[in-house]
Formats: C-alpha cells, sequence, structure tokens
C-alpha cells in the first residue's frame, strides 16, 4: 500500500507508513492503548494582531504559508500533527509509531521549527514568532470523538501539561517538562526555571528552558544483528568446567551466577551445559526456572525442580506425573520408594495425596524437605547430578526455605547446585545468594562486556567488521556491556531495513548516519512491537496478560483459536525473537524472551483492556484445568483480582489456604491480606470469615507479627458475638487465648486465662469434648507460666486423659511435650524423661518435625541440667540438624542455647560464643523471650569469665535495648537484672571510690526483690549475691542465697549453683575449713564440670590451703587451676578476647608464684 503523502511502499497489512508514520488510506483506527509519547504544543505569536490588519485571502495565505514550514519539520523528525488549533499545532512523537528516541526529535523539531518561522518572518517583514511546550509521559492512544466520526489522537495529563508548559512559554522560548528534560539531556542544554504552578494541578511542576545542544553531549547512535557464539565470558567458563571437573571427582560445589537482566547469565549457562555433557557424558542435568507471576505461588520453584527430577512438565496429565513419580522412586529407593512417593505426590497436588492436608504447614514443608533430600541423595549414588535453577529473583518464599535446606547436600554427594539472580538484595531469593556465600559456594559476578568483547560480539552478529566506526561506537555505549541490549539494538536497525543483508554478508546503508538508536531498552522494544502485524500484536497483549510462560492453548482458547492456527504467527514471533519455545514443552508452552518484553507489552494494554483479558484469561484457566485449582489458586486469584471478579476472593483464600498447608507463610499472609481486603466488598457467611480469619492470623503469628495476629483474633471475636455463634466463639476464643499465654510481646495470662474459662464453658454447654480437651491443656500451661505447679498439674491430667480418650495423637504429643517439666519440678525424672520419648514417638509417627525439634531440644535441655552432656549434645544435635533443615527459628534458638551451655562448660569458646549469639538471633525471630535473656545473660558471663567487660557492657545494652520493646510487666524481673549485671560489671572493671562502693551498696541492700517469675527470679538473685559478694555484704548475700534454694526446690536444676555460692561466702568470712570442704565436694561431685568455675575454685583452694600452711596440696591445687587455665586460653581464637583473660587478676595471681591473698 502507497502512502499518498510521502508516496512510500509498504505492506499490504501495515496501518501506518513506515517512513512517515501518516495513516494509511482506508486503514482501519488503531485499537486503543497506553502509550509513552512526547507531546508538543507549538503557537504563533503576533499572528492574531497582524491577521486584524490583513484581509481574509491575506490571513489564510500567511497561516498556511506557516504551516507549509512547520508540518514539514515535525514529520521530518517523525512527528505526527494531531491537530491545528486556530494558529497552533498540536504535534505527538511516538504514536502511532514509537521511536526509541522521540523526545530528542520533539526537541529538535522545536528548535527547527523556531528557525523555520524567525526566516518567514524576516522574508515577510511581519514580526512573527512562536512559543513551544513539550512534555513525555503516558497517554491513551486511540480513536477519539463520537461514533462513526472518530479520528486518531491521544488523551491524558501529559497533554495537559505540555499545553499548559507553551502557555508558559514566551515568545522564542521552548519550554519542557522533567521527563523530557531527563530523556534529552545528553543531547540538549537546558535551563532550570525551578518548580512553576500550572494551571489545573494542585503540585507545581519542574520546568525547563531549551538553550540549546549540549556542549559535551553523549553518543545517541548504534547497530543491529543476529547470533554470535559466547564472547567475553571465558574466565567464568573455565570456572565452571573446573567445577564439572570435580564433579566428575565426585566432589559437588554450589555456584551462584549474579548479573543485571540481559548481561549473559542464561548464554553462560547454555555454553557450560554443552561442554560439561560432553566432558562428562553421565552427568544428569535438572533445570528449573523461576516466573514472575509465580513469586506469591508457593513451592512454584520446588514443584518444578522435582517435575524435572521425575522427568516430567507442567503440561503432563496427573496420572503421567504420578507414573514417573512412581518409576523414578521405585528404581532409586526400591522399598523405601513408599517413604517419598505420599510426599512428593502432595507437593505435586496429585489427587491421590489428600492424607497429608491436616499437618500442619511446618510439619508438612518438613516433609517435602525431607522427601526431595532422600530422592536426591539416592540419585547421587549413582550418577553425578547438576541443578539449573534460573531467574531465582522470582523465586517464592517456601521454595527458598526448602532450598536453603538442601544446599548441604552438595557435601553428601556428587551434586552440582547453580543458581542464576539479578543483584537484587531486596526480593526473598537473595537468601539463597547468601547461603551460597556461607557455604562457600563458587560465585561468578557477570560484569557488562569490555569494548572489545562489544566489537566483537558485534562482528560476530553481522558477520562483518565494516559498520562505521561512530555507529559501532554508540551501540556500545547505549548497550553499556549488556549483551542483551547489543543484539536489540542491531535487531532494530535490520528491522527498520538501516542495515541490510545482501546474501552473502549484512551491508551498512549511507542513511544509517541518520538513524536515532533508543535511549532506553523499554523504547526499543516498543519500537519494536509497534511495526508488528494487527494479529501479532494482539496475540502478545493476551499473552502478556497471562504471564512471562504462558501456555499456547491459553491463548488459542482466549482468541477462539487453535493452536494450530496459530503456529504461524507463533513461528513469525520466535523468528523475530521476541518469544522463544519453552526448552521442556516446546510444543505445549512459549515465554516471553526477555521480562523486558513482557512488561514493554502489558504496559501499552490500556486498563480496561487488561481487566477484561484478565477476566477472561482466568475463566479460560477455570475451564482448561478444572482439576488444577489449588495449583492454579494463586494465579487465578492475580487475574481475577486484575478483572475485579468476585471469584477474586475464592481463589485468594483458596491459594492462602494452599500455601500455609504447605508452611509458605509469606505467601500465605499476602494471599490472605489480598482475601481479607477483598471481603470488605461482599456478604460472606461467618464460617468463611472464621476460616479466613483464623488461618490469617496463625500464619502471622507464626512469622512473629503477634501484634496483627491478635488484632485479626480481636475481630473475628466481635463477629461471632454479635451473631451469638458459640461454636465459631469456642474456637476463636481457644486461639486467642493461646496467643495471649505464649512469651511474647504482648503476652496477657490473665485474659488468656479468662478467655479459656470462658471457651471451656462454652465447650462444656455444647458438649464439645475436643474444645475441652484444649482448654484443659491451655489451662495447665497457663498456671505453670504463673509458677504455680500445683495448680498446673490436675489441668494437664485431664488434657493428657481426654486427649488419649479421644484420639487426639496431636494433642497428646503437645501435652507430653509441654508437661514433662511439670514432673522434673517435682523431681519426677524418670517420669519427665519418659513424656518427652513418648512425645518424640508421637511428633516422629505424625510427621511433625518443628514439634519434634521441640522435644528434641527439650530431650538435650533436660540430659544438660543432669549433666550428661554427651546425651545433650546428641539430642541438641539432632534438634539443630532438623531445626535448619525446617528452617524452624525457635528451636534452633532453643538447641543452640543447650549446645552453647555445653560448650561453656568444657572450655570450648568459639563455639560457646556462637551458639548464644546465634541463639539470641533465632530467638529474637521467633520471639520466647525467656531464652533469649537466658541465651544474652549466658553470653554476658561468658564474656565477665574471659575479663571482657567491654562486650559484656554491650550485652547488657542490646539486652535493655530488646526489653523495651517488650510491654509486659511480668517482666519486669528481666529489667531488673540487666540493672544488677550492669553495677555488678561496673564494679568488676574498676575499683570504685569509697562513695561509689558505699552507693553501690545503698542500691543492693535496699532493692526489693519482691516475688518473680522461678527461673528468672534465679537469675536476679544469683546477680545480687554477686553483688553482695563484691560489695562485702556476706549476711545479705546468704538471705538471697536461702531464697534461691528455696526456688530451685521447684526446679530441675542440680545443687552445684547453691553450693559455689556457699563455698564462695565461707571463704570470704574466714570460714576457710568450711570453704575447703564445700569446694572439695563440688570438684569430686563435678570432675568433668563447668572448667570456668572448676579452675577457680582449684585457685582459690590453692590460697586457702597455704593460710592453713597446707603447701603442697596447695601446689597441686595451682597446678590443676594452671592446667585448666592453660585449657581456656589455647581455645580462645581472638587475640585481644585471649589477652583479656590472661589479664584477669585471679588469673594472672594463679601463674605466678603463691600469695597471701586470694580474690574472688
Amino acid at each position: 500500500m502507497q502512502c499518498t503523502e510521502c508516496l512510500n511502499l509498504n505492506p499490504a497489512s501495515a496501518r501506518f507508513c513506515s517512513q512517515c508514520g501518516r495513516m494509511l488510506a482506508d486503514a482501519p483506527l488503531p485499537r486503543s492503548e497506553r502509550r509513552r509519547v512526547t507531546v508538543m504544543f507549538a503557537d504563533l505569536v503576533g499572528f492574531s494582531s497582524i491577521a486584524e490588519q490583513l484581509d481574509a485571502e491575506a490571513v489564510h495565505r500567511l497561516i498556511n504559508a506557516c504551516f507549509d514550514r512547520l508540518v514539514p519539520i515535525i514529520e521530518h523528525y517523525g512527528g505526527v500533527v494531531d491537530k491545528f488549533i486556530g494558529d497552533a499545532i498540536m504535534a505527538i512523537f511516538g504514536a502511532p509509531l514509537a521511536h526509541e528516541d522521540d523526545p530528542i526529535r520533539a526537541v529538535h523539531a522545536a528548535s527547527a521549527m523556531l528557525d523555520a518561522i524567525a526566516e518567514l518572518s524576516q522574508q515577510e517583514g511581519l514580526a512573527l514568532g512562536l512559543h513551544i511546550g513539550i512534555n513525555t509521559g503516558v497517554v491513551i492512544a486511540g480513536g477519539i470523538g463520537s461514533l462513526g466520526r472518530q479520528h486518531y489522537s491521544v488523551i491524558g495529563d501529559a497533554v495537559n501539561l505540555a499545553a499548559r508548559l507553551q502557555d508558559l512559554a514566551s515568545n522564542g522560548e521552548i519550554l519542557v517538562g522533567p521527563e523530557t528534560q531527563r530523556m534529552t539531556a545528553h543531547v540538549f542544554d537546558f535551563a532550570a526555571l525551578g518548580e512553576k504552578a500550572i494551571k489545573g494541578r494542585s503540585e507545581q511542576v519542574a520546568v525547563f528552558k531549551l538553550r540549546g545542544l549540549n556542549p559535551r553531549p553523549s553518543s545517541g547512535r548504534g547497530i543491529k544483528g543476529l547470533q554470535s557464539p559466547m564472547v567475553g565470558r571465558s574466565n567464568e567458563l573455565d570456572s565452571l568446567l573446573a567445577v564439572t571437573d570435580n564433579l566428575a571427582q565426585q566432589r559437588g560445589r554450589v555456584v551462584i551466577a549474579v548479573g543485571e537482566a540481559g548481561i549473559g547469565k542464561s548464554r553462560l549457562l547454555t555454553e557450560w551445559r554443552n561442554q560439561s555433557l560432553e566432558q562428562l557424558p553421565q552427568v544428569v542435568w535438572y533445570e528449573a526456572r523461576c516466573l514472575s507471576y509465580t513469586q506469591e505461588s508457593a513451592y512454584a520453584l520446588l514443584r518444578d525442580l522435582v517435575r524435572s527430577l521425575i522427568g516430567v512438565s507442567l503440561n503432563d496429565g496427573e496420572d503421567e506425573m504420578a507414573a514417573a513419580l512412581h518409576q523414578i522412586a521405585t528404581a532409586l529407593l526400591a522399598d523405601q520408594a513408599d517413604q517419598v512417593i505420599p510426599a512428593l505426590s502432595h507437593l505435586l497436588l496429585l489427587p491421590a495425596s489428600r492424607r497429608f492436608d491436616e499437618l500442619s504447614p511446618q510439619a508438612l514443608q518438613a516433609l517435602y524437605i525431607t522427601a526431595v533430600r532422600r530422592l536426591v541423595l539416592a540419585q547421587g549414588q549413582h550418577t553425578p547430578v547438576i541443578w539449573s535453577i534460573e531467574d531465582i529473583h522470582w523465586a517464592d518464599e517456601a521454595s527458598v526455605d526448602v532450598l536453603q535446606s538442601l544446599l548441604q547436600l552438595h557435601n553428601d554427594i556428587p551434586l552440582v547446585i547453580l543458581a542464576t539472580s539479578r543483584p537484587d538484595r531486596e526480593v526473598v531469593g537473595w537468601r539463597l545468594v547468601e547461603a551460597a556465600r556461607d557455604l562457600k559456594g563458587l560465585e561468578l559476578n557477570l560484569a557488562p562486556l569490555s569494548l572489545a568483547n562489544g566489537r566483537e560480539l558485534i562482528a560476530n552478529l553481522l558477520h562483518f567488521d565494516g559498520l562505521p566506526e561512530h555507529l559501532r561506537t554508540a551501540i556500545l555505549n547505549k548497550a553499556d556491556g549488556n549483551p542483551f541490549f547489543v543484539e536489540e539494538v542491531i535487531r532494530t536497525l535490520i528491522d527498520r531495513e538501516a542495515i541490510m543483508h545482501d546474501g552473502n554478508s549484512w551491508v551498512a546503508l549511507e542513511a544509517i548516519n541518520q538513524i536515532e538508536l533508543p535511549d532506553s531498552v523499554h523504547g526499543l522494544l516498543a519500537a519494536r512491537i509497534d511495526r508488528l502485524p494487527t494479529e501479532l500484536r494482539q496475540l502478545l497483549h493476551i499473552a502478556a496478560v497471562i504471564g512471562r510462560r504462558f501456555a499456547i492453548r491459553v491463548v488459542a482458547e482466549v482468541l477462539g483459536s487453535t493452536a494450530e492456527r496459530l503456529s504461524n504467527s507463533i513461528d513469525l514471533l520466535v523468528d523475530r525473537e521476541l518469544l522463544r519455545r519453552d526448552r521442556t514443552n516446546p510444543n505445549g508452552y512459549l515465554r516471553f524472551r526477555h521480562a523486558l518484553v513482557h512488561e514493554v507489552v502489558y504496559s501499552t494494554t490500556l486498563q480496561t483492556e487488561r481487566r477484561r483479558l484478565h477476566g477472561v484469561v482466568g475463566e479460560t484457566l477455570e475451564t482448561l484445568y478444572p482439576s488444577r485449582r489449588e495449583e492454579l489458586a494463586a494465579a487465578l486469584a492475580n487475574h481475577f483480582m486484575h478483572a475485579e471478579h468476585p471469584k477474586a476472593f475464592e481463589y485468594a483464600l483458596l491459594a492462602g489456604d494452599v500455601a500455609y498447608r504447605q508452611y509458605a507463610l509469606r505467601e500465605a499472609i499476602r494471599h490472605y491480606e489480598r482475601a481479607h481486603d477483598l471481603s470488605h466488598q461482599y456478604e460472606l457467611p461467618l464460617a468463611v470469615v472464621r476460616g479466613l480469619y483464623l488461618n490469617y492470623a496463625r500464619a502471622t503469628e507464626l512469622v512473629g507479627e503477634t501484634k496483627q495476629a491478635l488484632d485479626l483474633y480481636n475481630h473475628v471475636l466481635e463477629r461471632c458475638d454479635s451473631e451469638n455463634d458459640t461454636e465459631s466463639l469456642t474456637i476463636v476464643l481457644i486461639e486467642r487465648a493461646r496467643l495471649l499465654m505464649l512469651p511474647s510481646l504482648h503476652r496477657d495470662l490473665e485474659r488468656s486465662r479468662s478467655d479459656t474459662m470462658r471457651a471451656l464453658d462454652l465447650a462444656t454447654q455444647q458438649g464439645d469434648r475436643q474444645s475441652e480437651a484444649r482448654c484443659y491443656w491451655l489451662l495447665a500451661l497457663i498456671e505453670g507460666h504463673l509458677s504455680r505447679f500445683t495448680d498446673a498439674e490436675p489441668w494437664g491430667e485431664k488434657a493428657l486423659s481426654l486427649a488419649r480418650e479421644l484420639g487426639m495423637r496431636e494433642l497428646q504429643a503437645y501435652c507430653l511435650n509441654d508437661f514433662h517439666r511439670v514432673a522434673i519440678n517435682r523431681g519426677q525424672h524418670e517420669l519427665a524423661e519418659q513424656m518427652l520419648r513418648e512425645a518424640i514417638e508421637l511428633w516422629r509417627s505424625l510427621n511433625n518435625l518443628p514439634m519434634l525439634a521441640d522435644s528434641l531440644s527439650g530431650m538435650a535441655d533436660f540430659y544438660y541440667s543432669r549433666r550428661d552432656l554427651e546425651q545433650a549434645v546428641r539430642y541438641a544435635r539432632e534438634a539443630e540438624r532438623l531445626s535448619v533443615m525446617i528452617g524452624n527459628a525457635w528451636n534452633l534458638g532453643f538447641s543452640r542455647s543447650v549446645l552453647g551451655g555445653i560448650a561453656l562448660e568444657t572450655g570450648d569458646i568459639q563455639q560457646a560464643l556462637h551458639m548464644f549469639q546465634s541463639s539470641i538471633e533465632q530467638s529474637s525471630i521467633s520471639g520466647p523471650i525467656m531464652l533469649n535473656m537466658y541465651s544474652r545473660t549466658e553470653l554476658l558471663r561468658l564474656y565477665r569469665m574471659l575479663g571482657d567487660y567491654a562486650s559484656a557492657l554491650a550485652v547488657v545494652d542490646a539486652a535493655e535495648a530488646y526489653l523495651e520493646q517488650i510491654n509486659d510487666q511480668a517482666l519486669s524481673t528481666l529489667r531488673q537484672l540487666t540493672a544488677a549485671l550492669r553495677l555488678l560489671i561496673s564494679l568488676e572493671q574498676t575499683q570504685p571510690e569509697p562513695a561509689a562502693m558505699a552507693e553501690a551498696m545503698h542500691q543492693v541492700l535496699a532493692f526489693d526483690l519482691g516475688d518473680q517469675q522461678v527461673i528468672a527470679g534465679v537469675m536476679l538473685r544469683v546477680a545480687h549475691i554477686e553483688l553482695s559478694l563484691k560489695l562485702s555484704e556476706y549476711a545479705h548475700g546468704e538471705r538471697l542465697l536461702e531464697q534461691v534454694v528455696e526456688q530451685l526446690s521447684s526446679l530441675w536444676f542440680g545443687t552445684s549453683l547453691v553450693v559455689n555460692y556457699r563455698a564462695r561466702l565461707a571463704a570470704a568470712q574466714g570460714k576457710i575449713s568450711e570453704a575447703l570442704q564445700l569446694s572439695e565436694g563440688l570438684i569430686n561431685e563435678q570432675p568433668a564440670g563447668d572448667v570456668h568455675d572448676l579452675w577457680r575454685f582449684h585457685a582459690w583452694r590453692a590460697e586457702w590451703l597455704e593460710t592453713q600452711g597446707q603447701s603442697d596440696q596447695a601446689l597441686t591445687e595451682r597446678q590443676q587451676a594452671q592446667r585448666l587455665i592453660r585449657h581456656i586460653s589455647s581455645n580462645i581464637l581472638r587475640d585481644e578476647l585471649r589477652d583479656h583473660f590472661l589479664g584477669m587478676p585471679l588469673v594472672q595471681a594463679t601463674l605466678q608464684e603463691p600469695s597471701s591473698s586470694f580474690i574472688i
């Protein structure tokens, strides 16, 4: 079709002239769309005054003469005249056809228009001028007008601002908006006029005046091409091939490749794959990839990886997947296959795997981890394995949690795990990068290509090295070393026939010097897409709504076509490299070649059209995949939400439930938040609302958002009360009571007890015995937290008995786990051990790994308190490994606090430091306050024992800051404890003046310890006994010690703590014989006890024996102390910390000759 304006020949399907952009005759109006354009308003100055002096014919001739000068300039720079408004012109740059540099073109045109009017004014001897406003922004482009009388135009705020800028401009001025200035400042020089008030706008706008060309412009030119061998990545490829060599020697590795979009991560991966398969043919290569639209779909990445492991694709049916899973698992695991098939079937959402639906999310996630580990470990026994995981910056959080625990597998089998990521540290996938670093994995940071590599890439793409130098330089500058951008620039030049293939090679045309290259990839891709035929653009718009990766079947269904009829269109889009076939299912799925292509297409679709298409896509997915509602719930929720369809709530709730059951808590919360927001639009039954709020609250609680969880319970309780729904009221009261009972920042034991008693009354009235059992369990826990163990016992017995009677195995396990401490406190140690063992077996049979870790930690703590360190380490290590594997912060903190205590006692300083610090970190995440403070006080004790008082004070500072967040008066004892420890450290650090000593003594003696929670009370009194020893207030110390003895009678601690202080208090008062007798018993009873206590007692006993004239025995004691000091010193790896320890007065005195005084 020939353009009537410039006579250019265009394809028959063209709507606009490819040369001048004018709409072709008889071409239908294009569909409306959102576009980024540059709008110009140019108004003649002085024309009205002149027109008053001329007759109508002269005015007509003059206005046409002006427009005859101006319009060709606009068209020369690729603009289109939208309309004439009296003596003004509105022009558009970027619609209907986009150029990569439309803002630059508009400013060039405006400058030339000023010159043209000045020349005309001089020729005609008239005082004519021009003032121009230019602005860049998003508009709606399409047919404007009444039905049957529409013309192509643009509307939007960007248009209005351009008109207002023209009004502001004086004669001969060109004013531009901030977006235009930003995009053209590398070419033009502007004067900033500051922010101006613009009519019709609430906020002021930054305005810039064109002064001319930039005296130091950057290049705006470029070039175009096709395909090339990989260039500039030889070092990275060599590193990866070395990994392949090591894999052949049965050594695995974790590898991370990080780089910006288009930098060449996928190309490097492909090259490594090809060469690895040649180098190591027996390697088994599995691929998984993250997609932008599955970031909120729980386990999407893990599911993709498992499908790869069993050799199926998403397009395979459920029967095929189940058969493949059974075949692979049986081949690898033989008679143990039944241990993984159910779990992986559930992960793949196969229908025969519903028996795990009742598991808690934590337990389910742990189940998945165990199953995948077993399958992969079995695979690794037969052949080397490589996992290739692309684009983890789009990974879903649940998969990241699982993969973090699976990274360790490379230590057990010949496995290489390689993941690619953009350098986005804010996304959840970045945790995998950090985890790989912690494992000392290989990290490849892909830098931009050098200029030399870029030149080689261009030459390879075009098979031609004769392009003008300035053009080649412009391409490299704009691409900034990004191979994808280089390729896109070259392809654009080919599309626009700036370079042509003559049959043998690519030839640069003479006109190539006039082509402006894209200023951004967005503009570049928009320009390419604009030149597609209508049917291809329509296909792309639908595909973009579906997502980055999409099924051909879905696109065909939305278009009312078939995959066969679309094959030619798909081939064209693949040939133009806007799309590519999915490697796992090339005939069923396509994906946009790059995320940027997808984003550009999606952003140009009108919001109303997006809404319609999202609704159609959602309904199409429902129709095509009725058995995959759960798997597609997140996608369906997203589509229906964008469509503003009522089904959005249904699928958001379902997606939240699916994620919650699988312990993908963050994903669950995001879906529940969406469902919560949508729920206000509809009248929903209470049962639906209750289900939403309970799971939403529980998920927020499990990630540590206790306040939000409490607010959710409060909200749904109000509705339960208002509707008098006793069943719902009972359930929600129990959940709120449980939350209020936990040791969090919002703990309220009285409210918890009140809620529980009310729920118990309601449960009794309804005959709801299961709820009764849960209430008894809660009441026992509440009384236990209040240290009322006698009151707790009958509640606990009733809960356990009823749980056994009703077959509530999970509640049985909770009761056994929670109430074993009651048995310990009553001195029934064998019963406590038996209860823990039974709880552990129940958790194992229930596959509840989080609670299994909790009971294992409890068993470790039990043996630690009994001084059976070997057993304590065994159970603590198992709990630790399990907690790491499933990502359970609570029990990781618990197990590591036990391991820290054992390391401290055995003198492993570095291990103790690491374990206590990790316990503090993990318990800060998960919320157990007493565990957190216990680990802090133990860390502080360690620093005090080593003489590092500055670090000890830092621990106190951090503890006080931590407690400052807690609004719980029941924890005031802990605040008192930190104050006492701060005073103690100050007394140990320096010898205070007498006045300071007197003030400290007054503080200690006047301090009312009162009644505290038992464990915290013991910790506080011990601190005050230490202060009493420092201040020589021995009688006060003895009174406190007797209180400690009374409190310890209800705890499981041994007697060593009491004997320790009795001996020290006796020695301080000159009762040397008594001190020697007490300390001898302590040493004999615990020869392998806490080395820090032991060396001190040996040192003190040496001094005490010297005073008794027993020099030989004193020497033996001193030698024992010296041996322990050397052992401790050798385990302190930090020089500064070792110096602190060896510089302590008691250490120095012990290492030197005997003296006549001793230090306590």
